[in-house]
This record gives C-alpha cells, structure tokens and sequence, in this order.
C-alpha cells in the first residue's frame, strides 16, 4: 500500500546539473523536448497571436526567456524518470503542466470544474474498467488518486482496456495503471493498493477520499465499500458494462443518509448473507443476474450468458471496448458532476440509468 515507487521526480530549485547528469547516465532513453512544452505553454497562455503575423517570433522570445531564468536549459522544469522502462523526461513545473494539459477542456470544464478534478481525490476500486477510468481521469485533469486491485493482466483482458499491451500480461493491473498515469501525468499523487482491499485496510484506502468509484466483481467487497462510503458520507458510482447496453448506479450517501445499499435492490438480509458467507456461489450469481435485472442487459449478452462454462461455449461474459470505453467517460462525468460539477443541471441524484447505444444512434437530430 502507498505510493508506488515507479517514478522519480525531479522539480526545480530541488536539484542540481550534477542529479540530472546522474539520471541521464542511468536512463535507456532521455526525452528532452522542453521547447515543444514550452510552446504549447505560450499557444494556451497567449492566445491572442495564434494568428499574429509575429507569433514565432512571440513565441521564441517567451521560450528564451523561460529558459533564460534558470541560467541552464536542464535546470527549467522538472525532470521525470520513470524507473519500468528507464526513461527520462523533461517537463514543465507543476503549475504549467497541468495548464497545458487542461487548455483545451475550456470552456466545457469549468475553471471550478477543473479545480475539483485537480483538488479531490478519487477512489477507484477495480482496475479492469476501472483502469479505464483512472487512465481517462488522469487525461481530464486528475490530481489525486487512490486505486485498489490484486489480479494481473491476462491476453482476456486486452480487448477491453486503455492500457497495457501484450508486453504487460501477468504484471498487476494495478502497477500498469500507475505507470500510465504518471505517463500522461508525473505530478499525479496517486495511492495504490496491491493486495486489494479487506476490512483491515478498507479505512485507510479511503482515508481523504471525496468520491469512490466501484468496478470490482467481489459482492463482500462492493458491500464492505458501501458501508464505508455510508459512514463516511462519500458518494459512490458504480458502472456495468451489459454488452452494447450500459448500466449507471448513483448512490449519493453525502446527500440522504438514509441512501439505500444498490439503491435498495438488493434486501438487507441477504447483503448480511453475503457478508458472512452464508450463501453458495450459484446464489451469488443468482444475486448479482437480480441485481442487473435482465431488463437491462443487451440481448446478445443475455444469451451469451448460458453459453458459460460449456462445451463449446465461453469462458466468460462479454465485454466489449467500445461500451467499456463510453463506460469511463460516463463515469468521468458522473464523478465530476457529484463532486459539484455542471451546476446548471442541479444535484445528480441516487438512482439508476440505463445507456442503450443502439437507442442513443436510432435518431437523427
């Protein structure tokens, strides 16, 4: 549990030429394109010469003079050296990094907006989809993350997630996720969680959380979480990817403290059942198929459903990128919307709603 320790960063005023020159001999590859950041930092923040017949020479007066602050080109920015693959990377400070990162989210994010994603931490628990969400998060403009998962990457998985490659298949989800996320961000702090979560460190993973988002497939887990997000008043979103259909839980435990459990779907009898092991496995699928409601779920993958486990049949139910993609950015959305995001729409509230692709393409408008 903690940081992972798959990055070392190097920040301005921190360290001398003769740190750098240490990374450099170290690292496989240096990747120093401090100018094109600097560019693009004088693009977002100068948006008045875009087309000005002097904005080269705008620019490169702006670059020369950032660099000229520090005396020496290696001494600007911050140096990222990322420890998996033994690269090193020159970057802008913090301040500027995330204003590259974030300009072209204007004005659809907020100033306010961008704050919250920045400011609050997200708890993301299940790193298959919910991989997915981190890695889009990060994109948005994540500043905080704490993630929780113990499975490694299997050649299954590749069909429906944003990160890893063939090269990855038996590393723990978890420690791609992390890699890719400092990738597209160093400054990210994000938590992690290897061993999954129990009710021994179900407190600490969400110590400081502001919101929790729950993808895992364990019923004690989804379970033990809603009790602590209850106790917590911490709202949780929980996304089910149903063949081409998507499924969307809000449970707002910071709003109504009398929130139900899986918005009241499943009884509380059987959450204690399941807590304390007293149903089989053919009941937990039974409950979980209750849970979804087959109303819900895409006729391909209902079907698919009795092919499992059979004879020439399949190993698993279906999943598919594109409604796992649409998936994380539902969530991005849903998350920033409860952290108090998109104002002119009210409070997102508890409930369930159901994302038909086939519906949302039937109409022209």
């Amino acid at each position: 549990m903690g940081e992972k320790c798959m990055i070392e960063l190097l920040r301005n005023k921190q360290y001398t030429l003769s740190d750098i020159q240490k990374l450099k001999q170290k690292a496989h590859v240096v990747v120093d394109h401090i100018d094109i950041w600097l560019s693009n930092l004088f693009e977002v923040t100068h948006p008045e010469f875009l087309y000005h017949k002097d904005r080269l020479k705008k620019q490169a007066q702006f670059i020369e003079s950032h660099l000229k602050s520090m005396k020496r080109k290696d001494l600007y920015g911050s140096w990222a050296y990322y420890k998996g693959n033994s690269t090193l990377v020159h970057v802008l400070n913090k301040k500027d990094y995330f204003t590259v990162l974030t300009a072209r989210n204007h004005d659809v994010f907020t100033e306010n907006e961008h704050k919250l994603l920045r400011t609050k931490r997200i708890g993301i628990i299940g790193q298959s989809v919910g991989g997915n969400v981190a890695v889009v998060a990060a994109h948005a403009g994540a500043g905080k993350l704490s993630i929780a998962d113990f499975d490694r990457l299997e050649g299954t998985n590749l069909n429906r997630v944003l990160f890893g490659s063939a090269v990855d298949v038996g590393r723990q989800k978890i420690d791609i996720v992390t890699d890719t996320v400092l990738q597209v961000n160093p400054y990210i702090d994000i938590r992690t969680f290897d061993s999954g979560l129990s009710k021994k460190n179900i407190g600490n993973f969400f110590k400081n959380i502001d919101i929790v988002v729950e993808l895992c497939d364990d019923f004690p887990i989804k379970i033990l979480a809603r009790r602590e997000a209850k106790k917590r008043k911490i709202p949780l979103i929980m996304t089910t990817s149903l063949g081409r259909w998507l499924l969307v839980d809000v449970e707002r435990y910071d709003l109504d403290s009398r929130t139900k459990f899986f918005n009241g779907l499943v009884e509380g009898d059987i959450l204690e059942d399941i807590e304390q092991g007293k149903i089989s496995l053919e009941d937990m699928k039974k409950y979980s198929r209750d849970l979804v409601g087959t109303k819900n779920i895409d006729p391909r993958a209902l079907k698919s459903l009795a092919k499992i486990a059979v004879q020439k049949g399949l190993a698993g139910r279906p999943q598919v990128i594109s409604t796992v993609a649409i998936n994380a950015g539902v969530t991005l959305h849903c998350l920033i919307w409860c952290l108090g995001g998109f104002p002119e729409h009210g409070k997102l509230r508890s409930g369930r709603r159901l994302i038909r692709i086939d519906n949302l393409l039937v109409k022209d408008v």
